[in-house]
């Protein structure tokens, strides 16, 4: 957008020499010249406002929206690791349940096989010292 905001001279005839002379604007032109300015200025920067006025509200809307997603996927994973914990946990009991399990089984294997070895102990006792 180009504006011509520079007075166009007026050509006066001096009455002296008849020669054409140049005279700048008068006051009142400037004047006109310069409210205008203003106004169109004014008009612009309106219009200026304006628009950044709607871009701010969509990039508030934008973010305000982008804000709620990530918070709804924070709280999604959230969630999951919290269940992956409880699981993790449960796996974890129920791991060192079935390995009192098998000690148990196998303490109760070793006892027994501890009683069968002092039978045959006192058997092959028997047997050597009293012929």
């Amino acid at each position: 957008m180009s504006y011509n905001y520079l007075p166009k001279e007026k050509k006066i005839e001096s009455k002296t020499s008849g020669m054409s002379m140049v005279n700048k604007v008068d006051y009142y032109d400037v004047k006109f010249q310069i409210l205008n300015f203003q106004k169109k200025k004014e008009i612009e920067l309106k219009e200026q406002k304006q628009t950044h006025k709607a871009r701010y509200g969509e990039i508030k809307a934008l973010k305000t929206s982008s804000q709620n997603v990530l918070q709804f996927k924070l709280d999604e994973m959230t969630k999951k690791m919290k269940n992956e914990i409880y699981r993790l946990q449960e796996e974890s009991r129920r791991h060192e349940d079935s390995q009192k399990n098998e000690d148990q089984k196998i303490n109760n294997h070793i006892n027994y096989l501890k009683e069968n070895c002092d039978g045959l102990d006192k058997a092959f006792k028997g047997i050597y010292f009293f012929p």
